[in-house]
């Protein structure tokens, strides 16, 4: 049953209708006893994940993974013009236009004939396949623009399928802002729930229509379906695989007599006509998807097409001379087998005029396995996790200062562009979902730090222009490391008590004001006077000692100031000053040694919260969980890992830490309690005299201990006199929120066999909890995972360090 009103509709009305006749679009054959078979040729192209994506691109460091996308593009176009009866689907707009930039106008302007003719088309189109847990709905948008507009300006292409083919698990703004309302007709995927793929296929609900935003409601709704045959992926049917780089070894068919023992056209056949009627019973309609491809498959097109024409050709021949036994074809009389795309697959669907389950919450979390949650990697790299935040949240602000660029200042390529790839390319589903490799990791972040260099010296030279920064004033700065409390601007505008003036820039990326405050490192105790350059009154501020752990770079001070209001898209110039030597810092009004601290004291001043630190012992197998997979199907020997979140017992309880020094600073602007859990774990609460309903809560987590072996899954937990009733909710990218019931699942009674990793969601920005009297709710800085395992209790992970693979392809503990 449908989880909100078992409400039945047809599929959306297509918004794109097709020319004439697109290859595949002329085969389709519309008699209902006729079962359709589009083979939808594809490759999976990861932008980084065992490799960078430049070696993904260029075929290096193959010790880790074969993979070169040049030659799979190379070899895809050569395939294609040799046979105007093939088609294929194209995704990552990252790896295509660097290989387009390579090629010259004879062989540019065969590509275009190519998807003029309907050969070769794109789904998703975006620059990556992005996740759907961890990334924010901005990025999301931003990263499906950037390859859009490409594939419009060079192709003239627009895709109309969604295609989120690997991500792990499928979120409510994927299918309402980044299915419908990006003027996609449908969205498919291929991973869910192993127990809801089990139900699915059995009732024929491996397709639908997703109806997931109430705000957008039923206008944003979008047909989905399942991949990979309905196996829980996006590869071809069992058995029939026909890629080089397939394992395994699926047979092509080989329909000459001459070459004897290895003649197996009848069993070839036989088996296709099973595996077609095992999906086309799984589903409603007469028409079914194969996707025949999957990871980096292709480098050897040829290959593939000559083994797909064969497999056509055969089925087609054995059909006309009626080698097909009736009785293998079920309820249909006939087999239509044909090269398709996305798009010819999704107007056959809608002209079937079937009404369709109506689904209204989303496909999270995912599990592959009894114990197998795959729910660790919305928080695995918290540190990439908020750079890429940072970053995406800068793009915006510059894309809107750029835009009010004089035309006398304006340059191409646009000083953003490197900014846009990289926070683009970081979208992937394994950049800011966290699971890729070590290195890859690195490359990421490398890219992110490279394109906000290049934005942020635009950006300050716009800013320098229009706020009169000219002549022989130094340029604006941009301090990157002021969680670090490092700032050279600051820091060196303040050094040795006199100081030069410092002119701070406050800008509003908002639509609407905001109240804000601003800290920043200064080098000396002295007395600062501070003016708003505007109005030129004196704003206030208050000086107290750096928080967290400080390195050699850091300052041991920290200017916290009022900005006030900072209206919409505009800025507050702030004027600081070295006024006098006189010492200024705002000392500890109380301080508690060990064992006395008592920890979240403005959470519970404030707002009645109580807190608790602490961490799970993360779940490791004492010997090979590989091999013990395949002999447990229930794989009751699974890591937690990088993608998999398992505590070492299902229903662990949080292993405390209890707090062991705490000091308080009071003023009437600001006051902060800062309080160490361990030697790993401290926290910072602030509270702002402009916020009375707010706590602020920076903490520092790390190096997660590791001496006894144990990995280590670390949370933080609030605790409110909240009857929340097994309820609470978490946002879907930053949209809409989702109702989650604990130990619930809205569509199949829910196994209780890992009851603490099953009941985690992700969180990209918000939770909370509520009844008629009160609510909590948590905001979070970057993209975590999180939940509530009792009523009143919000629980969220910020840090994990797993000490073994979890056996999903990466390859490597989150160490």
């Amino acid at each position: 049953a449908s989880p909100s009103t078992g409400a039945h509709v047809p599929v959306p009305s297509p918004a794109h209708r097709l020319p004439a006749c697109l290859v595949g679009s002329c085969r389709v054959d519309p008699d209902p006893s006729t079962l359709n078979v589009h083979l939808v040729p594809h490759t999976h192209d990861d932008v980084g994940w065992l490799k960078t994506a430049d070696q993904y691109y260029l075929g290096l460091n193959s010790t880790i993974q074969r993979a070169c996308v040049r030659h799979i593009l190379n070899s895809v176009v050569a395939a294609l013009i040799a046979d105007p009866e093939r088609t294929f689907v194209y995704v990552e707009i990252a790896f295509f236009s660097t290989w387009w930039r390579e090629q010259d106008g004879e062989t540019q302007a065969a590509v275009r004939r190519l998807v003029d003719a309907g050969q070769l088309s794109f789904a998703n189109g975006g620059w990556v396949m992005h996740d759907e847990a961890a990334a924010h709905f901005t990025g999301m948008v931003d990263q499906t623009a950037l390859g859009h507009a490409w594939l419009l300006e060079h192709l003239g292409a627009v895709p109309t399928a969604a295609w989120q083919l690997d991500p792990f698990g499928h979120s409510a703004a994927q299918a309402s802002l980044l299915g419908a309302s990006a003027g996609f007709d449908a969205l498919y995927f291929g991973r869910i729930d192993q127990r809801d793929l089990e139900l699915r296929r059995a009732s024929r609900r491996c397709e639908g229509v997703w109806t997931a935003s109430p705000s957008l409601g039923p206008g944003a709704s979008v047909f989905w379906g399942l991949t990979g045959s309905y196996g829980g992926n996006y590869g071809a049917p069992h058995g029939f695989c026909l890629d080089g780089q397939c394992d395994g070894g699926d047979e092509p068919v080989v329909d000459d007599p001459i070459y004897g023992g290895a003649y197996n056209v009848n069993s070839r056949v036989a088996d296709f006509v099973e595996q077609v009627m095992i999906q086309s019973n799984e589903t409603v309609g007469n028409n079914i998807m194969l996707t025949m491809g999957s990871d980096f498959q292709y480098e050897n097109a040829l290959e593939n097409f000559y083994n797909l024409d064969t497999l056509i050709r055969t089925v087609r021949k054995f059909q006309s001379s009626g080698d097909i036994p009736p009785a293998s074809l079920g309820r249909f009389q006939k087999l239509n087998v044909f090269y398709s795309d996305p798009t010819v697959y999704t107007k056959a669907k809608n002209d079937e005029n079937i009404t369709y389950e109506v689904k209204t919450d989303d496909f999270f979390p995912y599990s592959d396995c009894h114990h197998c949650y795959w729910t660790g990697y919305f928080t695995s790299r918290p540190g990439l996790k908020r750079f890429e935040r940072v970053a995406t949240s800068f793009l915006r602000a510059a894309r809107q200062i750029d835009a009010l660029l004089p035309a006398s200042l304006s340059s191409s390529p646009s000083p953003l562009r490197a900014l846009e790839e990289a926070a683009a390319v970081v979208q992937h589903h394994d950049g800011v979902s966290g699971t890729s490799k070590q290195h890859v990791a690195y490359d990421y972040a490398l890219r992110l730090s490279t394109g906000m260099a290049e934005a942020a010296t635009h950006v300050a030279r716009l800013l320098g222009e229009r706020l009169g920064f000219t002549g022989d004033a130094p340029p604006l700065e941009m301090c990157k490391l002021l969680n670090e409390s490092i700032c050279e601007a600051s820091q060196g505008a303040t050094v040795g008590g006199a100081g030069t003036d410092l002119y701070v820039v406050v800008y509003n990326a908002l639509s609407t004001v905001r109240r804000e405050y601003v800290s920043f490192p200064v080098s000396e105790d002295a007395t600062y006077e501070i003016t708003d350059v505007h109005t030129g009154e004196t704003v206030e501020a208050v000086l107290m000692p750096s928080s967290g752990r400080l390195g050699p770079a850091s300052a041991n001070l920290t200017l916290h100031v009022d900005a006030g209001s900072v209206p919409p898209l505009g800025t507050v110039v702030l004027r600081v000053v070295v006024a006098g030597a006189t010492s200024s810092v705002v000392r500890a009004s109380s301080s508690v040694a060990n064992g006395a601290a008592g920890g979240g004291d403005a959470l519970k001043k404030t707002l009645g919260v109580s807190q608790q630190w602490g961490y799970y012992t993360s779940y490791k197998h004492k010997g090979d969980a590989v091999a013990d997979a395949a002999l447990d199907h229930k794989k009751s020997h699974q890591n937690s890992g990088a993608y998999i979140f398992r505590p070492s017992v299902p229903d662990a309880e949080m292993v405390p830490l209890q707090p062991h020094g705490e000091e308080s600073y009071h003023t009437d602007m600001l006051t902060e309690v800062r309080t160490k859990f361990s030697t790993w774990v401290s926290q910072v609460e602030r509270t702002w005299s402009g916020r009375p309903d707010e706590v602020e809560v920076e903490f520092t987590v790390g190096p997660v201990p590791d001496e006894d072996g144990q990995g280590r899954e670390a949370i933080v937990r609030y605790i409110a006199e909240i009857a929340s009733n097994s309820t609470f909710y978490t946002d879907s990218n930053g949209r809409d929120f989702i109702e989650r019931v604990r130990n619930f699942r809205p569509t199949w009674d829910l196994e209780r066999t890992e009851p603490v990793a099953a009941n985690y969601y992700p969180v990209t920005s918000a939770i909370y909890v509520e009844d008629d009297a009160a609510s909590l709710a948590v905001l979070t800085d970057r993209a975590q995972g999180g939940t509530s395992l009792s009523d009143g209790t919000i629980e969220l992970m910020v840090q994990r360090r797993t000490k073994a693979d979890d056996a999903r392809g990466v390859g490597e503990p989150i160490d």
